[in-house]
């Protein structure tokens, strides 16, 4: 996991102060973990449902997973003489990642064909 930020504070005024900062994250080779062997959701009997129907749930790990953060933060401080401060604050974050949530039979990387 690598992480970085980057932070800027400068006075524009007296007794008003702005800060914008850069942060960011970056994970490789992360755990990457599913159940190619989920039954599709039905009633009834949940065995007959599995692809391989001899076993249970299978689990399946990978260390192949990465992700990805940058945040922008805009930050703007102003003190009064009465010792009240006035604060306001915005972030924009994007993130890319690969989190496998579901249906093991979804993800184009574990798509495995029971054997016949």
């Amino acid at each position: 996991m690598q992480q970085w930020n980057f932070t800027m504070e400068y006075e524009v005024a007296p007794n008003t102060a702005v800060r914008v900062s850069y942060l960011g994250n970056k994970g490789t080779k992360l755990e990457r973990n599913a159940n190619p062997n989920e039954p599709i959701m039905a009633p009834g009997a949940v065995q007959p449902r599995r692809p391989f129907h001899p076993w249970g749930p299978i689990t399946y790990w990978e260390s192949g997973r990465n992700s990805i953060l940058h945040q922008l933060q805009l930050g703007v401080l102003r003190r009064y003489s009465s010792g009240v401060a006035l604060q306001a604050e915005y972030q924009f974050s994007r993130a890319l990642n690969e989190f496998i949530f579901g249906d093991a039979r979804e993800q184009p990387l574990l798509r495995l064909a029971p054997r016949q």
